[in-house]
């Protein structure tokens, strides 16, 4: 068989021969030349498949790191703020804590001051009733202001006139028998005033429980 030499010049591509082999494999039966085969569409679509698939991971890749640091910031944010509010409300109830240690020591000293009055009330009233129902309750109230003043300096003693025979009786026993005794209608039972020459003894009860009363306050 002749062949020749082809000239580079003539611009001719060289494709390679492939012996195709005859159908029934005894041998080749033509010569011919083969291009490169495109790939098929289902391996196109895969690899494009797959390329989105990357894509989309990156994506969602650095989405998930943008949210961490998003919470991260955000958390960071209502910690300070939480702080904060705690802050506040500690301060509030530091000062409510003062102002109830200031407000229990108030409501203590009125409570202690309303007893008081309370117990002295019920005082008066147990006194005044002994009076009305024992008339030999007044004589110690006598001998009480009695033991207060000199005998010999008294004058006059005032006291109710439901008193007045009592009291006279009870100072001629003590053998004073230059006071007078002088009925006293704006005087209540078991009432007493002592003149004297240096002045006057107000044994009135009122008056003997409101010194009381008072002692008892200024000490508390």
């Amino acid at each position: 068989m002749s062949s020749r030499v082809l000239d580079s010049s003539a611009g001719r591509s060289v494709r390679p021969w492939f012996e195709r082999q005859a159908s029934n494999g005894h041998g080749p039966t033509a010569l011919f030349a083969t291009e490169p085969q495109p790939k098929p569409e289902v391996e196109r679509r895969a690899e494009a498949r797959k390329e989105v698939d990357e894509i989309r991971q990156q994506v969602e890749a650095v989405k998930a790191l943008a949210f961490q640091e998003g919470v991260a910031a955000g958390q960071a944010a209502a910690r300070a703020e939480a702080q904060e509010e705690l802050r506040v409300v500690l301060d509030r109830l530091a000062v409510s804590a003062a102002q109830l240690a200031s407000l229990k020591h108030k409501l203590r000293k009125e409570a202690e001051h309303e007893i008081l009055k309370l117990t002295f009330a019920v005082a008066r009233r147990i006194v005044r009733r002994e009076l009305s129902m024992d008339a030999d309750t007044v004589l110690g109230l006598l001998n009480a202001g009695l033991s207060k003043i000199s005998k010999k300096d008294l004058q006059s003693i005032h006291v109710h006139p439901g008193h007045v025979e009592q009291i006279r009786a009870a100072l001629e026993e003590e053998g004073v028998m230059t006071a007078e005794v002088v009925g006293d209608n704006a005087l209540a039972l078991g009432d007493i005033l002592f003149e004297t020459k240096q002045g006057e003894l107000d044994a009135r009860l009122e008056t003997q429980f409101s010194e009381i009363e008072n002692g008892f306050a200024d000490r508390m």
